[in-house]
C-alpha cells in the first residue's frame, strides 16, 4: 500500500559545518523488510532527478536517476563504490559508513547515517545524514 509522506533529508559536513536540507513530498511503500520513499529532486535548479530512498534495518540505499545519477549504499563499517554521473562525465564515488541507525513504523521513518565520502580518490570529508518522514 502506498501513502504520501513528508520527507526531510539533512546532510551536514562535519569539517565545515555546511548543511544541505531537502524537504519534499514522497510516495511511501512498505517493502519486505523496510520502506521505500520515491520523490523528485532538483539538484541544479534546472534538472529533475527521480530518487528512491530504501530504508532497511541494516542499510540505507539512495538511488538517483536523471542527469545526475548514482546508487549510494550505506552499511555500517563497509565501503561501497559507485559511479556518480554528473551530466556528461562520471566520477568515482566511495562511501565508508561509520554509523547507521534506522527506525520505522506505519507513520514515522527515521534514519541517521554517518559516512566518509571520497570523489575520484579525493577525500571530501565526513558527512552526517539525517532522514525523517511522516505520513500525511
Amino acid at each position: 500500500m502506498e501513502t504520501k509522506a513528508m520527507l526531510n533529508i539533512t546532510t551536514t559536513q562535519e569539517e565545515s559545518g555546511e548543511q544541505i536540507e531537502l524537504t519534499t513530498l514522497a510516495q511511501c511503500s512498505k517493502i519486505a523488510q523496510g520502506v521505500q520513499l520515491s520523490f523528485q529532486e532538483n539538484l541544479t535548479g534546472e534538472d529533475s532527478t527521480s530518487s528512491v530512498l530504501t530504508i532497511l534495518e541494516d542499510c540505507v540505499i539512495l538511488t538517483r536517476e536523471g542527469e545526475y545519477s548514482s546508487n549510494m549504499l550505506f552499511e555500517t563499517n563497509k565501503t561501497h563504490q559507485c559511479a556518480y554521473n554528473v551530466g556528461e562525465s562520471e566520477i568515482d564515488m566511495r562511501i565508508f559508513t561509520t554509523y547507521l541507525k534506522t527506525n520505522f513504523n506505519e507513520n514515522n521513518i527515521n534514519a541517521n547515517v554517518s559516512y566518509h565520502l571520497s570523489l575520484d580518490g579525493m577525500s571530501i570529508g565526513n558527512i552526517n545524514m539525517s532522514i525523517s518522514a511522516r505520513a500525511v
